[in-house]
């Protein structure tokens, strides 16, 4: 769950990957979206269970939710094993995750649940807060080639406008805006949810329901790998959501795919690697072997920034961060403070650029002694991070 704060228009995004437990949907991989107090991603939703004819092909399915498709099958995954029976163990799982007060992120493999079509399915989700959420689904087929099929599910058919790769869907109180970049030669169409059936089971509404439906960006040729890169930006106005969505530009590199963002004075970098492995990604000044990338600068200072499952991260020949084994881990710089938020699996001493002397070192609250955290002559400090998500807070010396 990703939360942009806690009032009624806050974002809230909720993510679901992993085992079976009971009344299970075939939504692995599927998300919500809520912003500025309105339902902007939504999925097929409940239905009667009995009577509904639809319920067991479409409410259900895959099809049914924010998904990706293979081969065109509606019913692309299946039901994956439980956490009963320690012996059936084949379930998607969550990989890495971080959560903070500027950044989320979470990523997960999703190939266990798609009937054997797929070898590997990693999809990576980043929350840029407040500004704008970017899905990264990296698919490798089992067989020569496969179509894949994106899926994102909104409330109201007749507020959706589609050009090219891009859609915009104007809510009443929210609007949202829909950019892909994906990999292979896709097209982007609107097709029609299904109205729930309770809603006529007893009666005939008084105002005519809202059509459902659904964006599909499906691959035009059938390919062994595929990776859609898509930039999701909510905001109150359609208008909004467009000027933002409209300052995206594509990167490509070797081994990732990314996007450039300009937000006014500020710029984002996001780099998801593609394929297996740790191979290091390179962008001009940086580089870094995560599975993912954040960087934001205001002007030509760096704001913040966030790896996913990564061991270092430098700009030039400076050291940002480095740790022994990967963890997540993001970092907001201000002219007197860093804040940062890590993820890591065991104990590891880490190494984060500061820039200042530090004043004050406080983990999860409490105090380091100076014995606790070493200041090196590069502008980082190095100090040993618990197993867990951990909270840093670093004070450091002002200047004139």
């Amino acid at each position: 769950m990703f939360r942009s704060g806690w009032t009624a228009d806050d974002m809230v995004f909720l993510f679901r990957a992993g085992p079976n437990f009971n009344h299970h949907h075939m939504d692995e991989g599927s998300f919500l979206l809520t912003a500025h107090g309105e339902v902007l991603v939504s999925e097929a939703g409940w239905s009667d269970y009995y009577k509904d004819p639809y319920y067991a092909t479409f409410f259900t399915q895959a099809i049914g939710h924010n998904t990706v498709l293979v081969g065109d099958n509606p019913e692309s995954q299946s039901i994956p094993d439980t956490l009963q029976f320690k012996a059936l163990n084949s379930y998607p799982r969550i990989t890495d995750s971080l959560t903070s007060e500027f950044y989320d992120s979470v990523r997960s493999e999703l190939a266990s649940v798609y009937k054997d079509r797929l070898a590997s399915y990693a999809r990576s989700i980043v929350f840029v807060k407040p500004n704008y959420f970017v899905v990264f689904d990296d698919l490798k087929a089992n067989s020569a080639g496969e179509r894949f099929d994106f899926l994102l599910h909104l409330p109201n058919r007749d507020k959706i406008k589609v050009e090219n790769l891009t859609a915009v869907y104007n809510g009443e109180k929210a609007s949202l805006a829909v950019r892909s970049f994906p990999s292979n030669v896709s097209k982007l169409s609107v097709n029609d949810g299904r109205i729930p059936y309770h809603i006529f089971s007893a009666r005939t509404p008084a105002e005519t329901p809202a059509q459902p439906a659904y964006l599909s960006f499906k691959t035009v040729n059938a390919a062994k790998e595929t990776q859609f890169l898509t930039v999701i930006a909510p905001a109150r106005t359609a208008s909004a959501a467009e000027d933002l969505i409209k300052q995206v530009s594509e990167l490509t590199g070797e081994n990732f795919r990314g996007i450039n963002v300009v937000r006014g004075g500020q710029a984002d970098l996001v780099m998801f690697r593609t394929g297996a492995g740790s191979q290091t990604m390179r962008q001009e000044e940086w580089s870094a072997d995560g599975a993912s990338l954040v960087i934001t600068k205001n002007a030509t200072s760096l704001q913040t920034f966030a790896l996913q499952s990564a061991r270092s991260l430098r700009r030039g020949n400076q050291t940002l961060f480095s740790s022994a084994m990967p963890m997540s881990v993001a970092a907001e710089f201000s002219a007197t403070e860093v804040d940062v938020v890590g993820n890591t699996e065991l104990n590891q001493k880490v190494t984060l650029f500061v820039g200042k002397s530090p004043i004050r070192v406080l983990l999860d609250g409490k105090d380091l002694g100076a014995k606790d955290f070493t200041v090196n002559r590069d502008g980082t400090v190095s100090l040993t991070i618990p197993a867990g998500q951990h909270i840093l807070k670093i004070t450091l010396r002002w200047e004139e």
